[in-house]
């Protein structure tokens, strides 16, 4: 069963996010791991924050508009393969039930991260198009890709 983040959660949710297998991938150069420390400014944002029961999984979703959430996932190595495929399915199922308004959901992936690409397909998501110079990485803008899952279709699979 997928969990609201609680408060009692939060060191479990850091030790996703700084974990040195996932942080990199996580944070562009502005990014200060010291200031990303969940806490109560998390909780006061409009972000959902979700805990699979495996606790190696952690989903963050934005609303950018009432129909459009921007999710993303950060998995241990521990959590990741088909199970994790399946936690992010239920996860957008999840998004879709709870939210009346949600209509679609949306990541960001930088070109340099292929693997979190080959997940977001996985899980059902569609390539949708380019954010062009939009992520700094290493001093560098690379451009990133847009994907995206559609309520109607993938409730219907």
């Amino acid at each position: 069963m997928i969990m609201r983040l609680l408060p009692k959660d939060f060191e479990i949710a850091n030790r996703i996010m700084h974990h040195p297998d996932v942080y990199p991938g996580l944070c562009d150069d502005y990014a200060d791991p010291n200031h990303t420390q969940l806490g109560t400014f998390f909780l006061q944002q409009d972000i959902i924050w979700l805990l699979h029961p495996s606790e190696h999984v952690l989903i963050m979703g934005v609303p950018r508009t009432f129909t459009v959430y921007e999710c993303h996932t950060m998995i241990e190595p521990e959590g990741r393969g088909r199970q994790a495929v399946k936690d992010v399915q239920r996860t957008a199922e999840w998004f879709f039930n709870h939210h009346t308004s949600c209509e679609k959901l949306v990541t960001y992936v930088p070109f340099y991260n292929k693997k979190a690409k080959i997940f977001a397909l996985a899980v059902g998501m569609k390539l949708e198009g380019v954010c062009t110079q939009s992520f700094k990485k290493d001093g560098k803008l690379v451009d990133q890709w847009v994907l995206g899952l559609e309520k109607e279709k993938f409730l219907c699979r």
